[in-house]
């Protein structure tokens, strides 16, 4: 009884062999998982699982190549938007005019400190005041704060109840952001400009003070008879604005020589904004930024290899940072100097150069190597590229990049 049973189960096993090879014969491609014909019938259709065939219309492997490439966007954004509906991690509460909001001091430290520290006294989960701010306001804030964005129509409508808003809570990116807004839909006229004026020194909006700056200097005649009815300004610091919006016309109208004319707010923050430094804050405290963070020069790339190294800012000239650094050239210890130097209106030349100074200051007999031009967004720090050969430069022209020693090793 045992023969026939072996020799049955030899028989399905040598059957089963024959169709596994029948099939690796019609398919000769990788393993799929396929569903067959079985069966004398004629052959039915077959599905086959697996990778498609290249479609004939469709673009070569070279020109799509990317094309049908998914990368997913970074979840950490959404992960941490998320958590401003999520009560139970939450670690502080905020109640403002009876309304409550969750938040995380992590957070708050990191992306709002000002907010963070009126939770620094805070006990346990108690609910911490905020006054003087709308709930609907203080909500888009603290969204904002999570890494979300304030929608357009709220930037439209409310634009300066989020200037108040983020004055208070220290949210200064949201709050310059808003008042972009602000002075894109306010029309400056002779019966808000004072309004405007005291606003603007009391929140600290530069651009917004620029503008009413401006708006007094093309209606200085009427403007002039409003101001002197009794009008007192806030601040000492209104005088310097109107002075610096008097320098930036007077050059514009002269000669259009905008290298001598005080950088513009919009011109200081996103230089600053590069730099990853607060753009919130006067004229004045916006131009100390932008001085303290040019801690260093790092100049690559030059023809003459002696010029090549990291120069020290070592003071100002004209107003704009000065760099120096020590070398060795044609045999004598010398030192080359980074500087912006103005000729003058009448000229109208204005660059940075990177010479050996005959003297203290630049002057004519100075030894010039190379020079880049330069424009009013680009006043705070020379072009990293642009360079000429110029005097005794040797080719090619080099590359020149600002370090900043207090906001970490941008060195290239």
């Amino acid at each position: 009884m045992i023969f026939p049973i072996v020799q049955f189960l030899l028989f399905r096993c040598a059957k089963q062999r024959l169709l596994n090879m029948a099939n690796i014969a019609v398919a000769p491609s990788p393993p799929r998982l396929r569903l067959l014909g079985i069966g004398p019938s004629p052959p039915r259709p077959r599905l086959v699982f697996g990778p498609s065939p290249p479609r004939s219309d469709g673009p070569s492997p070279q020109q799509g190549e990317h094309e049908d490439r998914f990368t997913p966007t970074n979840p950490c954004l959404r992960g941490i938007l998320k958590l401003l509906s999520d009560e139970k991690s939450a670690d502080v509460v905020f109640e403002v005019d009876g309304k409550k909001f969750h938040a995380h001091r992590l957070i708050l430290k990191a992306c709002a400190p000002t907010l963070a520290e009126c939770c620094d006294d805070a006990d346990g989960m108690k609910p911490v005041p905020i006054a003087g701010v709308d709930p609907e306001i203080f909500c888009h804030v603290l969204r904002y704060v999570y890494g979300g964005k304030v929608p357009d129509e709220v930037l439209e409508e409310r634009s300066k109840d989020v200037i108040d808003a983020c004055d208070r809570l220290g949210v200064g990116n949201l709050k310059v952001e808003a008042e972009g807004w602000y002075v894109k839909s306010t029309d400056i006229t002779l019966g808000n400009f004072i309004d405007l004026l005291n606003f603007s020194d009391t929140k600290k909006c530069a651009l917004l003070k620029e503008k009413v700056m401006d708006f007094l200097l093309e209606n200085d005649t009427d403007a002039l008879k409003t101001l002197s009815e009794g009008y007192v300004p806030q601040s000492e610091s209104m005088l310097t604005d109107f002075l610096t919006a008097t320098t930036r016309k007077r050059q514009k109208t002269e000669d259009d020589h905008i290298s001598l004319t005080p950088m513009t707010i919009n011109a200081l923050r996103s230089n600053l904004d590069r730099k990853g430094l607060d753009v919130d804050g006067t004229r004045e405290m916006l131009t100390a930024a932008l001085r303290k963070c040019h801690a260093f020069a790092l100049v690559k790339g030059a023809g003459l290899p002696e010029i090549n190294g990291r120069y020290a800012q070592v003071g100002e000239y004209n107003g704009m940072p000065q760099y120096e650094m020590s070398a060795r050239h044609k045999g004598e210890d010398v030192k080359f100097t980074l500087y912006r130097y103005q000729y003058g209106v009448n000229i109208g030349d204005d660059r940075w150069y990177i010479s050996i100074l005959s003297e203290a200051s630049p002057g004519p007999e100075d030894d010039d190597y190379y020079f880049v031009e330069m424009d009013e967004e680009d006043g705070w720090e020379p072009k990293p590229n642009g360079w000429v050969c110029f005097g005794n430069g040797v080719e090619p022209a080099p590359e020149v990049h600002i370090g900043i020693d207090n906001v970490g090793a941008e060195t290239a």
